[in-house]
């Protein structure tokens, strides 16, 4: 089977996933593409890294087992939408064809769209993986007090010294210590 799928560590890049769902190996695997990826396409790396896997059989393909590669890669343009940074096209026929263990020959072809994968939406918690990532980032940017205010003294409270944070246009500076708090 061809699929697109999102690439497991990006939200900008999508792959081509040829996949082995049966119950037997896929022997003599041939992929091939409609539009065909021609030599302009190839001039970039990645999609002639996509052609030459598939320009020679695969020999074998166990069970379950999957071929995955860089299809569509986000570009920023300036706008509010992302356009593919490969010479993939957008809209793809992917024929497969193989022998099965009796050398039975099987072709399938998957008309494969990248609309498929832009279109998809999601959320994220803020108490998965990626929402507390994002939350960290957030509040580890400077606050407006914070950036504009500066140690000016150290003030006396119990056993510890601590800094008295005084509003001003400059950047933060500390001051050494005077007095009891001085070590």
């Amino acid at each position: 089977m061809a699929l697109f799928r999102m690439a497991a560590h990006s939200d900008t890049a999508f792959e081509l996933v040829i996949r082995n769902y049966g119950m037997s190996a896929a022997r003599d695997l041939h992929v091939s593409f409609d539009p065909p990826l021609s030599d302009e396409d190839r001039k970039d790396g990645l999609t002639d890294m996509v052609a030459k896997r598939y320009d020679a059989a695969i020999a074998l393909l166990p069970p379950g087992s999957e071929l995955t590669n860089t299809w569509w890669r986000g570009k920023n343009t300036g706008t509010n939408e992302l356009v593919n940074g490969l010479n993939t096209p957008e809209e793809v026929s992917v024929t497969v064809s193989y022998k099965g263990n009796r050398i039975r020959q099987y072709r399938d072809t998957f008309p494969l769209h990248a609309d498929i994968i832009k279109l998809t939406t999601y959320s994220v918690s803020s108490t998965s993986t990626p929402g507390r990532m994002k939350t960290i980032a957030e509040s580890s940017r400077p606050s407006r007090l914070n950036s504009s205010s500066r140690i000016d003294s150290f003030e006396r409270s119990g056993d510890a010294c601590r800094p008295k944070m005084t509003q001003t246009t400059n950047s933060v500076r500390p001051r050494k210590p005077r007095g009891a708090c001085a070590a």
